[in-house]
C-alpha cells in the first residue's frame, strides 16, 4: 500500500515507496515517508525538500505551507527555506 507515479502509458516512473503522495504542483509533489514526515520530490523521484515536516501542502505561486513539530505553520520556498512564519 505505497504510493508512486506512472506516466500516461502506465509505465512506473517513480517507484511505490511513499506512504502517501500528492499530485505534482509547480514541479514538486508532496510525499509522506514511513516516519509520518512530509517533504517534496521532483519529477525524477529525487528528494527536493527532505521529509522533516509534520504536514505539508502543495506549492502555489512559489511557496508551500508546512507545519513543524511544534505545530507552527510556515511558508517555504522551493529550496526548503522558511520565508514566512504564519500567524494565527
Amino acid at each position: 500500500n505505497k504510493w508512486g507515479f506512472i506516466d500516461k502509458t502506465g509505465r512506473i516512473v517513480i517507484p511505490c515507496q511513499w506512504e502517501w503522495a500528492n499530485s505534482f504542483c509547480e514541479g514538486l509533489a508532496v510525499v509522506e515517508d514511513s516516519n509520518n514526515k512530509w517533504g517534496f520530490i521532483d519529477k525524477n523521484g529525487r528528494i527536493a525538500i527532505p521529509c522533516l515536516w509534520e504536514d505539508a501542502n502543495p506549492f502555489r505561486e512559489g511557496l508551500a505551507e508546512v507545519k513543524d513539530s511544534n505545530g507552527k505553520r510556515a511558508y517555504i520556498d522551493k529550496t526548503g527555506r522558511i520565508v514566512l512564519w504564519k500567524t494565527e
